[in-house]
């Protein structure tokens, strides 16, 4: 999603059109970059943290779901042990 890369805030005005007053995040992992994660065959960690981070400074979070992890490395679990909390932190602290 390139606009994503482009400007994480892209999601907010849509959120705020939809009337939105929270926002319930699911993540994909397969929408990430299969160099940092060899489980996915897609983009970039960076821009999703980046998306969190836009998504949570204007609406309080309602949860967070991560989907999609089928590991083929040993090495994909610290990645993941890794990303789940920073990206909890992202989310809280907008």
């Amino acid at each position: 999603m390139p606009e994503l890369t482009a400007d994480p805030g892209v999601l907010v005005p849509a959120v705020a059109a939809a009337g939105g007053t929270a926002v319930y995040i699911h993540i994909d992992l397969d929408v990430l970059d299969p160099e940092e994660f060899g489980s996915l065959s897609y983009p970039d960690v960076a821009a999703l943290r980046d998306a969190v981070r836009a998504l949570t400074a204007r609406f309080p979070l309602a949860g967070l779901g991560i989907t999609e992890y089928a590991p083929r490395r040993a090495e994909d679990q610290a990645v993941l042990a890794s990303l789940v909390p920073a990206l909890l932190t992202d989310a809280t602290t907008g």
